[in-house]
């Protein structure tokens, strides 16, 4: 085929929080002769990623555009028939996808129509789910006993369980919203608790006689000279000068590494705190996999983490010592894993 001859160019683009990553890779033949990245901090397309991708294309007629979907309203169920899919999830505003014939990817119409129109100044020729980079990166593992496969990323937790390579159950969640509503539920139940032990305490509705009379003790106050501390307050010009702003002292060398010191405990505490959350959406899915009756759930026993943004080693403890879990991690580059699997369609298409 004369598309052999040519260079064929690949773009990745991972979006998370405020950033976009976009790494591209220039094939020859089967042999890579130029690869680069770079990092831009915008979810959309701005002039610079704009010039950067449109260099790379402008090298050749063949090149193929992958785009990791970063939306919060995506998933996968365990069947390929649409009718059986509405046991599972509600997917008529979604678009769907039966993948190796076995089980579905769904993804909201909406917010996949919006990344063509963010786009679409140079089009995207694929979007892949992380239900497919989590299939791919474990394809030694799903093809055996029952284990729970996690994809890890700065705001989104991708769970499967598979069994001999079979999907059986599937949740996605964006941790922070999911965090937010599980706290609000919790206060809801607080405060139907609250209103339950309030309405049994037997509240006086009355007002006591004695309660009047000590208001009436205060209205007879007539200034705030029957209060003998107003006499010790310093004069006005005290007073102003105790408010001036005193300047503000230089940081020293010793100052600057207890404030790097402060920084540190404070990012630790931040990762501490969204390993938790994440094993607590973890905890709620297995939890649900097991209330399942029409599943025939197995103890998981096994945990295998994709871990695309470098989790602390609390999260593996967590699961261990609450869960009883044993886990694996493995780091995992999403750039180049998107690149792989944009090779792998490319390939199938021409």
């Amino acid at each position: 085929m004369i598309e052999s001859l040519y260079l064929k160019v690949y773009v990745g683009i991972v979006v998370s929080h405020n950033k976009s990553d976009v790494i591209i890779e220039m094939v020859k033949g089967s042999q890579s002769v130029k690869n680069s990245s770079k990092s831009f901090l915008t979810t959309e397309v701005n002039d610079e990623m704009l010039e950067y991708i449109n260099l790379a294309i402008s090298e050749s007629p063949f090149f193929y555009i992958a785009l990791l979907n970063s939306s919060k309203h995506q998933g996968a169920i365990p069947t390929c028939s649409t009718k059986k899919a509405d046991a599972y999830t509600d997917i008529s505003t979604s678009k769907t996808l039966c993948y190796k014939k076995r089980w579905m990817l769904y993804a909201s119409k909406p917010d996949l129509d919006s990344y063509q129109k963010r786009y679409k100044s140079f089009g995207l020729d694929f979007i892949f789910s992380p239900y497919i980079l989590l299939d791919r990166f474990f394809t030694d593992k799903i093809d055996g006993a029952m284990a729970l496969y996690v994809l890890v990323q700065e705001d989104l937790l991708s769970l499967a369980i598979f069994q001999n390579n079979e999907l059986l159950f599937a949740s996605h969640f964006d941790v922070e919203e999911s965090v937010e509503e599980a706290l609000i539920s919790e206060d809801e139940k607080e405060t139907i608790s609250l209103d339950f032990n309030i309405e049994g305490e037997g509240i006086d509705e009355g007002i006591h006689l004695d309660d009047i009379d000590a208001i009436d003790e205060l209205d007879d106050l007539d200034s705030l000279d029957n209060f003998d501390d107003i006499e010790d307050l310093d004069s006005i010009d005290d007073i102003e000068e105790f408010a001036e702003v005193e300047e503000v002292a230089k940081p020293t060398e010793a100052n600057l590494d207890e404030l790097e010191s402060e920084e540190t405990e404070v990012s630790m505490l931040e990762s501490f705190n969204e390993d938790y959350q994440r094993f607590t959406l973890i905890q709620r899915s297995l939890q649900q996999f097991y209330a399942d009756t029409t599943i025939d759930n197995a103890f998981i026993e096994h945990v295998y983490i994709a871990d695309a943004i470098g989790v602390s080693e609390d999260l593996k403890r967590y699961l261990e010592e609450e869960l009883f879990l044993s886990v694996v991690i493995r780091e995992m580059n999403r750039s180049k894993e998107l690149l792989e699997l944009a090779k792998e369609e490319a390939h199938y298409a021409s």
